[in-house]
């Protein structure tokens, strides 16, 4: 144990402090989180006798604060003895960028008001609920919380939405994007211009954004015929450059989803995607959708079943990879090859398997992950893509076996 000075020695104090409390919780982590969340993070400097760290990213931070600050507070201690606290702060923009910035905002503020004024609400929000004509305003069941009834009402002339059931909460179109795809404010304004056409700045300014398209409501899709679930999945989100995306005909023919490494998003906008393979392929945006952000990881297990006989591969396989949308990367029995699996679509969404088609030389093979855990550490709960949140719970298991009472010959 370290006593905490009097004093605090600046940037260099910060940053050995700050390994020391890592060099604490390493051990006390599952070693998925501490590579993917606490790793990137450095102690910068010092506020009275909070310690400041900065963390890469705004999806860093939130997770920090609110996965492991008890953890890391507890650390911080055992290190100083004393009642150390850390803060967690994103990167500041340099000098030199902030006047460029500042013009930024204001294009900002600029586009919001554009937004504002121009877009029908019930285009937008259609993305996320199955809307029904009510008057001359539409309701349906509210995408935030649990329930069946048509509790979340839209007006397309106020622009405006307002959920009247447990949620008691409602907002303008920009506010509606930030909590059903989880972004901040700016991040909000760009998807909506590049998705509806409003502004080419947003497409031009954000070479690593979504492609543009448009809004389009879940039962347009419900009324094609012969598609699969992951097909319907059209109005999911657009993919992100270092995400994993999934392709729509993912489980009608035998395509993959792959590791987003580039984004072109002039003119027709395409993407590069990296399959386990390593082999690399150009391709529509559109015809790919997020499949979440990657956690790598070795702490978990997945149950697969082979859909042509209806058995079960006869033991768990190893995942090698996580994501927050809950597609994980396995390997078939007998197969060398990796590939990402869809989960199983939840109950409360109609419990059926997503299945994946690969390669068997002579004839494909069709398989679904039909179950997986991992550990809550890397991944306590993930969106799935009907946007049902399913929490994992680890599995339960005994350590009587027959063996232990049955002899050879007995």
């Amino acid at each position: 144990m370290v006593t905490m000075p009097e004093e605090h020695g600046g940037r260099d104090d910060a940053a050995v402090r700050w390994d020391m409390i890592l060099n604490e919780l390493k051990p006390a982590l599952p070693r998925a989180t501490f590579e993917t969340w606490l790793k990137p993070t450095r102690g910068i400097e010092w506020d009275h006798t909070t310690l400041v760290v900065e963390s890469p990213n705004a999806l860093s931070l939130e997770w920090l604060e609110r996965r492991l600050q008890t953890q890391i507070d507890k650390a911080a201690q055992q290190v100083t003895g004393g009642q150390l606290k850390v803060r967690f702060k994103t990167p500041e923009v340099p000098p030199h960028k902030q006047q460029s910035q500042k013009s930024k905002l204001d294009l900002d503020e600029q586009l919001a008001s554009e937004i504002r004024s121009n877009l029908v609400m019930s285009e937008v929000v259609g993305r996320h609920v199955q809307l029904q004509s009510f008057g001359t305003s539409y309701k349906g069941q509210c995408p935030f919380h649990k329930g069946n009834e048509p509790t979340f009402h839209i007006s397309n002339d106020d622009k405006r939405w307002h959920c009247f059931g447990a949620c008691d909460t409602g907002g303008d179109v920009i506010s509606f994007v930030m909590r059903a795809d989880e972004l901040g404010y700016t991040e909000a304004l760009h998807q909506i211009a590049a998705r509806t056409g409003i502004s080419a700045r947003a497409a031009s300014e954000r070479p690593d954004w979504r492609s543009r398209g448009t809004f389009r409501s879940l039962e347009r899709y419900r009324s094609r015929a012969n598609l699969s679930e992951m097909t319907c999945r059209g109005i999911d989100r657009l993919p992100i450059t270092g995400n994993l995306a999934y392709p729509l005909q993912m489980g009608l023919r035998r395509v993959q989803a792959g590791l987003v490494t580039s984004m072109y998003p002039n003119q027709q906008s395409h993407i590069e995607i990296e399959y386990p393979s390593n082999e690399r392929d150009i391709v529509d945006s559109e015809a790919f959708r997020n499949a979440g952000a990657v956690i790598w990881t070795d702490s978990g297990k997945a149950i697969l079943k082979d859909l042509e006989s209806g058995d079960h591969c006869s033991h768990e396989v190893e995942i090698k990879g996580v994501t927050t949308r809950g597609f994980c990367l396995v390997r078939i029995p007998g197969q060398q090859a990796y590939a990402w699996f869809p989960p199983r679509c939840p109950d409360e969404a109609g419990g059926r398997n997503r299945q994946v088609i690969l390669d068997g030389g002579a004839r494909d093979r069709i398989f679904a992950m039909e179950s997986f855990f991992i550990d809550p550490g890397v991944l306590p709960e993930y969106e799935d893509l009907s946007a049902v949140v399913v929490k994992l719970q680890a599995p339960e298991r005994s350590p009587r076996r027959h063996s232990d009472h049955l002899r050879s010959g007995h």
